[in-house]
């Protein structure tokens, strides 16, 4: 169907005409078989026209400028997600693109085409497409200068806002000023708990909240260097970041909390009760030791004693219980000051005291009861002499399970040491974006559990010895379980939600929650997890909260 295609040349023009012939029909060879319109006139293909050049000047006898083709520009100006002023408002780059113009200045080198960059720029109340020249750096402006809030010593600029927007980066002021904001709504609900400034043992269980700035682990993995984890290392990590923690005793905290940014990526650590470790080998052994034998040899020596050491008597490392009586020592009376307490002996030996005076009248009371029966008397009599005649049998029972009972206190110690239920602390990594394998979770638990001995070595070796180290063995780590993002953008959103569940409802720690890796019903919150609903409307719960301090309105804190 395609016939001899002419130029279009007029009748009177003698230039040849151009022809193309279709070997597939034969008929094509005729002359004049040309393919019409609908209105009889020869139809020309575009692609057989000889190319115009459209700076041709009138004058036929002038040569043409020779074609010139512009290469794309070999970088662009600004970025993808880069944040810039254009004229309606500040906006996000989304993406950037050469696009080429037909040019009729004869005095450009372009004499065909010119390059022009057209940006794709979010304005957050639409898309537009900007050229370049209308497009500036958002810095230096009043976006960036401009202080707009500063809450606990983090500023907060316009650009910062700008952060809040949907799919966008959070960066370091976002974080460390949300993490800071929980931190203060956690210390307000547990304003009437209050720390003494000991070091005993209830005081090393754990309350209250430590957070991090988010460079911390930045600095403490420089420091390391990839090198071993050596006296030396430990020693310049502590005279480093010494100053972060002035006034702050980490092991009389509860959590402690790492936000880790690495590879673009956002994640935390949560240390989970870092004292009951250090409280747990800090154990005065030889000296309890001492006084459960001297305690024996009192027994044997001291009717109201023999009273007391009977067979069925249980002594844990923290009370002492008899299944004869309901008596018992106060746990606070074998817990007191187990940083070398000198009256422990004397407070034990007293309380065995005070339990023999107060089991004396209930003899006394039984005594008269029994005298309304003789035969009752005589076998009661009987069996209480042989009773008192018996060696006392004292038995230690392990802090953490109840199956464990020992004769002798080393042997309890020993066995508290392997014991599978003395594991109530630990340490978390909440990471919302698992599968690209951005941050190691070994790595990062080994890198703070290096930094937590640094800080044992200056502040708690000489008042709390026994630990050599932490480790994977004294110090578990596990990664929860938690929703995973779909995007590469939400990462600091799932982070500081992560982060205020724990803060706002802190499970309970211990050997079951570290057996299970907290996982309640397959998830680790349980029935007070969230959605991907709840992270959409957290950038704009973040930027009301941010507007509401800016007003000074609720009487929040800065």
């Amino acid at each position: 169907n395609i016939g001899s295609i002419i130029n279009g040349a007029s009748a009177n023009n003698q230039q040849p005409k151009y022809e193309v012939i279709c070997l597939l029909d034969s008929s094509d060879e005729e002359d004049g078989d040309t393919r019409k319109d609908d209105n009889g006139k020869d139809m020309v293909d575009a692609s057989q026209q000889v190319p115009m050049d459209i700076n041709a000047t009138a004058n036929s006898s002038s040569n043409p400028l020779p074609l010139i083709v512009l290469p794309d520009p070999p970088q662009m100006p600004l970025y993808d997600d880069d944040f810039v002023l254009t004229p309606f408002g500040p906006g996000k780059i989304l993406s950037a693109r050469v696009e080429r113009y037909a040019s009729t200045d004869n005095h450009s080198d372009a004499t065909v085409f010119k390059p022009t960059i057209i940006y794709s720029i979010d304005l957050h109340f639409g898309i537009c497409h900007i050229p370049a020249r209308q497009v500036k750096p958002i810095s230096p402006s009043s976006y960036t200068e401009k202080t707009l809030l500063t809450y606990q010593r983090v500023p907060l600029t316009g650009q910062d806002l700008l952060r809040l927007r949907p799919l966008t980066y959070l960066n370091d002021s976002i974080v460390n000023f949300y993490l800071k904001y929980l931190k203060s709504q956690h210390d307000l609900n547990n304003k009437g708990k209050t720390l003494t400034e000991d070091r005993s043992w209830d005081c090393l269980d754990g309350e209250g909240v430590h957070v991090f700035p988010s460079f911390c682990y930045t600095r403490i993995k420089n420091i390391m260097g990839g090198s071993r984890n050596s006296k030396m290392v430990r020693t310049k990590i502590w005279k480093d970041l010494k100053s972060w923690t002035k006034g702050t005793d980490l092991f009389k905290k509860q959590l402690l909390v790492f936000p880790i940014n690495e590879h673009l990526h956002w994640t935390c650590v949560f240390v989970c009760h870092p004292g009951r470790l250090v409280r747990r080998h800090a154990k005065d052994l030889r000296g309890r030791t001492l006084n459960a034998v001297s305690l024996e040899g009192k027994s044997k020596g001291s009717d109201a004693s023999q009273s007391i050491a009977n067979p069925n008597t249980i002594i844990s490392n923290n009370r002492k219980e008899s299944a004869s009586d309901s008596t018992a020592v106060p746990d606070d009376m074998a817990t007191k000051s187990l940083d070398g307490d000198k009256n422990i002996q004397k407070d034990i030996l007293q309380a065995k005291g005070n339990v023999a005076s107060e089991s004396q009248p209930q003899n006394n009371g039984t005594a008269n009861n029994e005298s309304q029966n003789a035969n009752e008397n005589s076998a009661t009599d009987n069996a209480s002499s042989k009773t008192s005649k018996a060696a006392p049998a004292t038995r230690w029972r392990c802090d953490f399970c109840v199956e464990a009972q020992f004769n002798d206190y080393d042997k309890t110690v020993e066995h508290e040491k392997i014991c599978e239920k003395n594991v109530d602390w630990c340490m978390i990594h909440f990471d919302s974006g698992k599968h690209f394998k951005l941050h190691k979770t070994t790595e990062i638990i080994g890198n703070i559990r290096k930094y937590l001995n640094a800080y044992y070595e200056a502040e708690y070796a000489s008042s709390h010895p026994g630990l050599s180290s932490f480790t994977t063995k004294n110090m578990p780590g596990f990664t929860a379980s938690v929703l995973q993002q779909d995007n590469t953008k939400d990462c600091g959103v799932y982070m500081l939600e992560n982060a205020e569940r724990m803060l706002q409802s802190t499970p309970l720690v211990d050997s079951n929650f570290v057996k299970t890796k907290g996982l309640n019903k397959q998830r680790f919150f349980g029935s007070n997890g969230y959605n991907k609903d709840d992270i959409e409307k957290k950038r704009d719960d973040m930027l009301q909260l941010i507007q509401t301090l800016h007003r000074g309105e609720n009487g929040i804190e800065k």
